[in-house]
């Protein structure tokens, strides 16, 4: 069995790593109940850690029986493995000679792996000892392949300690309208506005179907309050669900057609007050399948993959008799097929008397798929490797386009750093389309297929996914890609920059057995961190075929309005702001390639049954992409009006949105950018002067939703003009107001900023 029983020596100490999501720790201090917990935190994440220690300390106070809650701070430079290594011996040599377990799914990948391989030295045969709480499973992974034999320990969990655990402070909505609907409910009051009966009939059947037992909560009109502002909130929902520790927010629409605007913003709200797991569910008035997750998806790209369901009140009505229904629909984990066996991991080969490769050396890079491919190839340009291994989870994309572009543009990117003076001539080939149109055809698909035929052979994507927690699983499977694929007597890299942090570690152990290196390359700074040879010079952009990145994208050729579909896409949003700030970003970056992309879904002259969707979301996509190097800055700018119906008119007028309807708009944008470059991109929402009071209230949701930070200091550059590392990947969740007033000494500077905060140094003034 891969759930065997634990032994009875286990230790009374658990060591749990804290990182942007507080809940793994917590979990694993509910499940685990030592006597000492230590939450080992970074400087960005101190605040997290403070509050999973109220939170166990409320539920588990025997977690305190041995020795209080215990801090341990990492300090800044968490993404360099000497420094975090350095650190973790200190706290081991507070430890002393006594037992202790570790949870490593939280921190940076490199405090993962870090602690992960130190525990690993101190107690070698104690996989039981090693836990990562893999959330797609809701099951503790040990690192030999079995699981924690009684699960995840969340009954005594609660709505509100869930979001207090992140930072956020529940009400109920007005006392009065409880009580109105409760009585409605009741059969004592006659009349109640439809949105009221609606939101009452759901939260009657929720509470009618799910059993009072500590594992069920059911909260109706809950408010998140404004931290800021006593009397202002961030957001409500009509209905929260809990089950254990994964939450159901429950949105009542009394018109269907809400549901698309509101969709974006309701799944950012959710994860903000509850965590990552945290799924969306709409209920509406109207007719079955009149909104389906799939027109969400279309309209919202962003959402695809998010937790959303949609019904009508029939269809839950009739869909949901029992309990069992609920729970397999919104809350039950993912089964694991399949289970691996437990199995031991690869032997350690140290390699410190070994340099690290260099660029003449064609070491064989292994990489996990996860999260933006621009880290790839930022990786790929690092290291400079002869061969490329590509592994992936069985929670990720299988095989298909997106893994085709992979390896495409993986590919290119060892032709540019192999071969740089030819792969520049190639580019500018294939750039030139009076040239392409000169040759043969067979010549010109030669030229084309260049990349792929000499490279073809020197990136592997294959193999069995194994499961995203699987820690001997990687370990296999990197040792088998090792004996197949190294060219004679090459060294091995490990470069855990992408992938789950459990397959990093199977990485990495896999290339230390063969003497190899583990790395981790900074998407801000581009320096690269190595695990024995310590931190090496920092690279310069790595060569990113955009097409294969921006996906619905293409280069924009002449004006934008001529672009853009005239009668629904245009009025929503504000052409001449995109083009003037396109036109000086472009300006500023000086000798640096830079091309500006326009979104394909917005073209005027479309198929109006195929585009329309698309036409109506334009303010809800960057409309242009400026890329420069290997960075990109999404520009996005949502009109302030919109043509609506008015129920009092009887016709349809133009409206003028609300600062929450713009500013669900500016995350939309931001979303779908950080889905395709990661951190290395930027959304910048452009606002008129006149709309700048407005705009502070997008502001404000910004600053909520990415968590306050205990660092004042959120510059990302030196002196020098190069960039500093910035703790945590938070940045790429905010999108960044900004006043349009391209003429203005004021506007240049910001742009400025933003360019250097993405590593690109700062353009001198003529």
């Amino acid at each position: 069995m891969s759930d065997s029983p634990l032994p009875d020596d286990s230790p009374d100490t658990l060591v749990a790593l804290v990182g942007s999501s507080p809940t793994p720790a917590l979990l694993s201090a509910l499940t685990f109940t030592p006597g000492h917990l230590v939450l080992v935190h970074s400087a960005h994440t101190a605040r997290r850690a403070k509050r999973v220690a109220e939170v166990a300390k409320k539920l588990c106070p025997e977690i305190e029986r041995i020795a209080p809650i215990e801090p341990f701070d990492l300090g800044k430079e968490v993404n360099d493995f000497q420094t975090v290594e350095g650190r973790l011996q200190d706290l081991m040599e507070k430890l002393g000679e006594r037992p202790w377990r570790l949870c490593y799914t939280g921190g940076t990948k490199v405090m993962s792996v870090s602690a992960a391989l130190c525990h690993l030295d101190r107690f070698p045969d104690r996989h039981e000892w090693r836990s990562y709480l893999d959330v797609t499973t809701d099951a503790l992974w040990f690192t030999d392949g079995s699981r924690h034999p009684g699960g995840v320990a969340a009954g005594s969990l609660e709505i509100e300690k869930l979001a207090h655990l992140h930072d956020v402070t529940l009400r109920s909505l007005v006392e009065r309208q409880q009580r109105q609907q409760n009585a409605w409910r009741r059969g004592e009051l006659d009349k109640l506005p439809e949105d009221e009966q609606n939101e009452a009939w759901v939260y009657g059947l929720f509470r009618d179907r799910l059993p009072e037992t500590r594992e069920w909560d059911v909260q109706g009109n809950q408010v998140m309050k404004d931290p800021t502002k006593s009397k202002d909130n961030m957001g409500e929902f009509d209905l929260v669900v809990r089950y254990r520790h994964r939450v159901l927010c429950v949105e009542v629409k009394s018109n269907p057609n809400g549901i698309l605007d509101a969709a974006g913003w309701t799944i950012a709200k959710a994860r903000r007050a509850f965590g990552s797991a945290t799924q969306v569910l709409f209920v509406h008035a109207g007719a079955p399948r009149q909104v389906s997750p799939q027109q969400l998806k279309d309209y919202n790209p962003d959402l695809n993959g998010a937790g959303v369901f949609v019904y009508s009140l029939e269809e839950l009505k009739n869909d949901f008799r029992y309990e069992r229904d609920l729970r397999e629909a919104f809350f039950d984990p993912k089964k694991v097929k399949n289970p691996p066996q437990p199995s031991d991991l690869p032997a350690f080969t140290d390699t410190s008397t070994s340099p690290h490769p260099g660029d003449k050396d064609g070491p064989l890079l292994l990489m996990g798929v996860g999260g933006s491919h621009l880290a790839i190839l930022a990786a790929v340009h690092a290291h400079a490797p002869s061969h490329t291994v590509l592994l992936r989870t069985k929670q990720s994309e299988g095989a298909g386009r997106g893994d085709s572009n992979l390896k495409q543009a993986v590919r290119r990117a060892m032709f540019a750093v192999e071969k740089p003076e030819e792969f520049g001539k190639w580019s500018q080939q294939l750039a030139d389309g009076e040239y392409l149109r000169s040759l043969p055809r067979g010549d010109r698909k030669k030229l084309r297929g260049r990349a792929d035929h000499e490279y073809g052979n020197h990136v592997n994507f294959e193999g069995t996914p194994e499961e995203a927690a699987s820690v001997a699983g990687f370990a296999e499977q990197g040792s088998m890609k090792i004996e197949k694929y190294r060219p004679d007597g090459a060294p091995i890299i490990a470069d855990i920059t992408t992938g789950t942090k459990a397959m990093s570690f199977g990485l990495a152990l896999a290339a230390q057995a063969y003497g190899g290196c583990v790395t981790y390359l900074s998407p801000f700074t581009r320096r690269l961190s190595c695990r024995t040879h310590g931190t090496l010079d920092s690279f310069g952009p790595a060569a990113v075929d955009w097409p294969l990145v921006l996906d619905g994208y293409e280069p924009l050729q002449g004006p934008l309005r001529d672009w853009v579909e005239p009668e629904i896409a245009a009025p929503r949003i504000d052409i001449e702001a995109l083009e003037l700030t396109a036109v000086k970003l472009c300006e500023l970056t000086g000798s640096k390639p830079t091309t500006v992309w326009v979104d394909t879904t917005v073209r005027a002259g479309g198929t109006s049954e195929v585009s329309r969707p698309y036409w109506y979301s334009a303010h809800r996509r960057p409309t242009l992409i400026v890329t420069i190097a290997d960075r990109a800055i999404g520009l996005a700018a949502p009109s302030w009006w919109r043509w609506r119906y008015s129920s009092s008119e009887e016709r349809y007028e133009w409206k003028r949105i609300s600062k929450g309807d713009w500013a669900h708009a500016v995350f939309a944008a931001n979303e779908m950018l950080k889905t395709a470059c990661g951190p290395v991109g930027r959304t910048l929402a452009l606002y008129r002067p006149e709309d700048a009071e407005d705009v502070k209230r997008t502001k404000d949701l910004i600053k909520w939703l990415s968590w306050p930070t205990d660092e004042p200091d959120k510059s990302a550059h030196n002196q020098d003009g190069t960039a500093r590392e910035i703790t945590g990947h938070e940045e790429s969740h905010r999108p960044k107001p900004l006043s349009c007033t391209p003429e203005t000494p004021k506007f240049r500077e910001e742009l400025s900023k933003h360019l250097t905060n993405l590593g690109l140094p700062r353009v001198p003034e003529k």
